[in-house]
């Protein structure tokens, strides 16, 4: 009789502890989408990263506790043991996007239900420019070529600083890193025997591609 009681001590602590640890486990799941057309984001790093709360003080630093990659239709799920956290850190990234990080409170995460958190990643696409002197007049010709759209802070992306070229036999190329499905408005001013003439237009940049532009001035 004693070692039935005590079986059934020992079980009802065993199930306790299982219920105990499922109630501590944090579960996100979502889609990320590119920004736009909302298109599955596919190849994500999602690395969710916490700051941790511990002998009264919250640490300045994010540690990782789980990394996933999106699937082709752009979903990722991760589970973790719930730490004691006051921030959760979203680290996206993926070679044909731009980073990004969301943080969001440790208080709006349930350990006893599905989280779910969408995000959007804007894609990366590609401005290539060639400018050409096609029709010299003199050492003094000179183009002056400006983008005049939304500037980005990485280092080949195409800021709003003047490109100026001048001489009889100028034939130059550069890239501009863009974000995706947006339009890219440019304008150049050419001058040539003292006389100015000044230009605009602008292009679409398709998700993941290469757009060319050819300046024959």
């Amino acid at each position: 009789m004693r070692s039935v009681f005590l079986l059934l001590i020992f079980s009802s602590l065993f199930f306790s502890a299982c219920r105990k640890n499922k109630e501590l486990v944090v579960e996100i799941k979502g889609r990320i989408t590119n920004s736009g057309d909302q298109s599955s984001a596919a190849g994500v790093t999602v690395k969710v990263k916490f700051q941790e709360i511990g002998s009264g003080s919250i640490s300045s630093a994010f540690k990782t506790i789980a990394t996933t990659t999106t699937d082709a239709s752009g979903n990722y799920s991760v589970s973790f043991e719930k730490p004691a956290a006051a921030e959760y850190r979203f680290e996206l990234s993926s070679p044909r996007h731009f980073a990004t990080e969301i943080n969001e409170s440790a208080d709006a995460f349930s350990a006893n239900e599905s989280n779910t958190r969408n995000f959007e990643l804007d894609p990366v696409s590609f401005f290539s420019v060639r400018l050409k002197n096609n029709s010299p007049v003199g050492v003094q010709d000179q183009i002056i070529f400006q983008n005049t759209s939304e500037s980005y802070s990485c280092s080949i992306c195409c800021g709003n600083t003047p490109v100026i070229k001048q001489g009889m036999t100028v034939d130059t190329s550069f890239v501009c890193r863009r974000k995706g499905g947006r339009f890219i408005r440019f304008s150049w001013t050419v001058t040539k025997g003292g006389m100015n003439q000044f230009y605009t237009d602008s292009v679409i940049t398709p998700n993941y591609d290469t757009t060319y532009r050819l300046i024959s001035y």
